[in-house]
């Protein structure tokens, strides 16, 4: 009986050294045992830890804002990370949020392409969006044809109202003669607007050949297209260089 005894007062003893919340957890394992805790395992060298180290110095963040719906930033956030995949950087994490002044935006935060060179092109003012969307598919061209990654291009509306359109492409740096930028190197951009025109189609027609001419002169053609206006039609070429 006194070994009976002596054994009860142990068990009550161990138990009575335990912390309410360390019974608890020991009472609670969700594998129906005890929880054991937590053991504090060492870092390798060089792993990333939260809050810092070797990866978050090298993170690098693209994004654009301004978007009315979130879906409209979801399609460009996709855009640009294949874009930006296609350049041979890590996409590492990417995320759509809403500002305070409740318009969307998109991060993507990614790493390498430390020898990638971002850059801006924004057009001038069209009155109606589908103008505007038009003429960019047609900068976006120019600039793949020059030799220039696109990463984005997206309409928005400027200070006035007017529907302009912005395009970021790159241009690969890194060697001793880097490409100039494809709006520079020509001098100052030129704008080129026509008289008006009765029917769309004449204007289209007058916008080409003056096009070809510009190229043949040796301009860097940076966007043209055929404007709706009151009483007609104009084109509106905006370009560098040339004679």
């Amino acid at each position: 009986m006194n070994d009976i005894v002596k054994t009860l007062v142990v068990l009550v003893l161990c138990c009575g050294s335990l912390s309410a919340q360390q019974f608890q957890s020991l009472s609670h394992s969700p594998f129906g045992g005890l929880a054991l805790p937590p053991v504090a395992l060492p870092t390798p060298h060089g792993a990333v830890v939260a809050g810092g180290g070797p990866l978050a110095a090298q993170m690098k963040t693209y994004g654009v804002d301004g978007f009315t719906f979130s879906s409209d930033a979801e399609s460009a956030k996709n855009e640009a990370e294949a874009a930006l995949k296609s350049l041979g950087v890590a996409v590492i994490a990417s995320r759509v949020y809403r500002d305070a002044s409740w318009t969307h935006g998109f991060t993507i935060e990614y790493i390498g392409g430390s020898f990638l060179d971002f850059e801006s092109y924004t057009s001038g003012g069209y009155t109606f969006s589908s103008d505007a969307a038009s003429a960019m598919e047609q900068t976006k061209a120019n600039f793949r044809a020059a030799g220039y990654a696109v990463v984005l291009g997206v309409v928005k509306r400027d200070a006035s109202w007017q529907h302009v359109y912005k395009i970021d492409y790159v241009r690969q740096g890194g060697g001793w003669h880097p490409r100039p930028r494809p709006d520079q190197g020509h001098g100052r951009v030129k704008v080129m607007e026509s008289s008006t025109y009765r029917a769309q189609r004449q204007a289209e027609w007058a916008m080409g050949r003056k096009v070809h001419e510009l190229k043949s002169q040796g301009a860097l053609v940076l966007d043209a297209s055929v404007i709706r206006v009151v009483g007609g039609y104009k084109f509106r070429i905006r370009f560098k260089g040339g004679r």
